[in-house]
């Protein structure tokens, strides 16, 4: 696959902040070709040259947000580490590389999207540290493919909530982590060790 050109990548940029701000108005079946295009500065026949309409483009960017997740993780544990570690690790850096689009993914847990479209995004990260002890999805029995997805969702929630809250009452990323590392841990009966 050919890599993106600077200048292709900028206009993706643009067009993904235009998809992004019109989410904050309104749901994605309401968002319209010429709204986006119109804040990213851009003509119609070159959206069309990247995307067919604004659900192909928010499935992109999904790709594109997951394929900089899995990036991230590249490397970050090593062999030796614990079940835990590694857990923890790829929590880490997982939220920070979320971090980095704060704004954006809020408006994507607002309710304005497929939470579906969401859930791929966060499950970039969540995959490697279970199926490496578990097989694949496709070994595992109905049991754990439900505890998967238990535990899946409950980590979903507990990083939307993170994103979304304005009480003041929010943790660090390194808190978040270290939580969801405890209840993962404990969704998979593995043995979790208090630091």
């Amino acid at each position: 696959m050919k890599e993106d050109s600077r200048r292709v990548k900028m206009t993706k940029t643009l067009l993904h902040k235009g998809l992004i701000e019109a989410l904050r108005d309104k749901p994605l079946d309401k968002i319209t070709v010429t709204e986006i295009c119109d804040f990213a500065d851009v003509n119609r026949s070159t959206y069309y040259s990247y995307f067919s309409d604004p659900f192909d483009q928010i499935i992109q960017y999904e790709k594109s947000i997951g394929e900089s997740i899995r990036d991230q993780l590249e490397g970050v544990y090593q062999d030796n580490m614990s079940t835990q570690e590694r857990c923890n690790s790829l929590f880490t850096a997982a939220l920070k590389e979320l971090g980095e689009i704060k704004d954006d993914f809020k408006v994507l847990v607002s309710g304005k999207v497929d939470l579906s479209i969401v859930k791929g995004i966060l499950n970039d990260f969540w995959e490697p540290v279970f199926f490496e002890t578990r097989g694949s999805f496709d070994d595992l029995d109905i049991t754990e493919r439900y505890r998967f997805f238990y535990c899946a969702s409950g980590c979903f929630m507990m990083i939307s909530n993170w994103f979304t809250d304005d009480s003041g009452k929010s943790v660090s990323a390194e808190e978040l982590a270290n939580m969801l590392t405890k209840f993962s841990m404990n969704c998979y009966n593995f043995e979790y060790e208090e630091k």
